[in-house]
C-alpha cells in the first residue's frame, strides 16, 4: 500500500490506465508484486535486523555466529524467490513451497540457509504468537480486499473533485479569441447538473456584433465540437459520465446557440451529429 501510494504521488501516469478486473488480473498483479515485496522485506531485514512479522512471531534470521544477516538478506530473499516460491508462478510455487517444507522438516534447514550460512533462530516463539501472526495475516488479507472495494467506490468522487480543482488552471489565460468571431471565455462545472460548461462569446475582435450568417456558420460546426469532445482533453470527463455543454452567447447577454455531448456520442456506431440549432 505504501509503495502504491508513493507511485501514485510521484508517477501518476502509472495509474491512469487501470488493469481489467478478474481472477487473471489478480494473479498477474500478485506475480508482479511478489519480487517487489521480497525486496522490501530484505531491505527492512538488512536495516533493522528483523521484520514486524518475525518480531511478533518470536523468530530471527541470523548468521551462524549469531549476528544480523545484513546485506545477506537480499541474496537470501532472492533464493527464497527462486527456490522456495519458484518465481511465484501459480501451482508451481505451491509445489516449491511443499518441497522446501519437507526439506526443513527432514534436514532442519532450507537450501538457502544452508548455502548462505544463515539460520532462523527461536527468540521466544510459542503457539500463541504463531496463532497471532496467522490471525494478523488473514485479517490484513481480508482488510485489503475491503479497502480496495472502498477505494473503488470512492474513486469517481475523488477523480471528479480533482478535475474540478484543476479548472482554475485551465481557465488561466482566458478569455482569448479562437478566431475572428469566437471568444473562449471559461470552463465551468455545474455541480447541480453534474455537467461541464464550455462558454464562448460571439463578438468580433474590434467589439462589433456578429451577423446572423456568421452565427449560422458556427452552428453548422457541431461535428468539429464533437471531435474536440471525443479527444484526449475530455477523456476523464467521458469516463466519469460528465456531459459537456458548449455554449455560444452574445456579448450583451443571451444564448446564440448551444449543444450538449455525452460519452455515448463518441461510440463508433453513434449517429452522425446534426448541426447545432440557434436558440435565439
Amino acid at each position: 500500500m505504501l509503495i502504491g501510494g508513493l507511485a501514485g504521488l510521484f508517477f501518476p501516469t502509472l495509474l491512469e490506465s487501470p488493469l481489467p478486473s478478474g481472477s487473471g488480473t489478480d494473479l498477474l498483479v500478485g506475480f508482479v508484486i511478489l519480487p517487489v515485496a521480497l525486496f522490501v522485506d530484505a531491505l527492512i531485514l538488512a536495516v533493522f535486523g528483523t521484520t514486524p512479522g518475525k518480531l511478533l512471531a518470536g523468530i530471527r534470521v541470523e548468521t551462524l555466529d549469531g549476528r544480523p544477516i545484513g546485506a545477506l538478506a537480499l541474496r537470501r530473499n532472492l533464493r527464497v524467490y527462486v527456490n522456495g516460491m519458484f518465481l511465484g508462478l501459480p501451482l508451481l510455487s505451491f509445489f516449491a513451497m511443499v518441497r522446501a517444507r519437507d526439506r526443513l522438516l527432514n534436514e532442519d534447514m532450507t537450501s538457502w540457509d544452508e548455502e548462505l550460512g544463515t539460520r532462523v533462530v527461536d527468540r521466544g516463539s510459542n503457539e500463541l504468537r504463531t496463532v497471532a501472526v496467522a490471525v494478523l495475516a488473514i485479517a490484513l488479507q481480508i482488510g485489503s480486499v475491503f479497502f480496495a472495494r472502498f477505494l473503488e467506490t470512492r474513486e469517481p468522487e475523488w477523480e471528479r473533485a480533482a478535475l474540478v480543482a484543476a479548472l482554475p488552471e485551465i481557465n488561466q489565460g482566458l478569455p482569448r479569441f479562437l478566431d475572428d468571431v469566437t471568444r473562449f471565455d471559461r470552463v465551468d462545472y455545474r455541480r447541480d447538473l453534474d455537467m461541464l460548461s464550455v462558454e464562448h462569446t460571439l463578438i468580433h475582435r474590434d467589439g462589433s456584433p456578429v451577423t446572423r450568417n456568421e452565427i449560422d456558420d458556427l452552428a453548422l460546426g457541431r461535428a468539429t465540437l464533437l471531435s474536440d469532445y471525443c479527444g484526449p482533453d475530455f477523456q476523464a470527463f467521458r469516463r466519469l459520465g460528465i456531459p459537456v455543454r458548449y455554449v455560444y452567447g452574445f456579448d450583451g447577454g443571451g444564448i446564440a446557440f448551444e449543444t450538449l455531448f455525452a460519452s455515448e456520442d463518441c461510440r463508433p456506431d453513434a449517429a452522425r451529429p446534426p448541426a447545432a440549432k440557434p436558440l435565439s
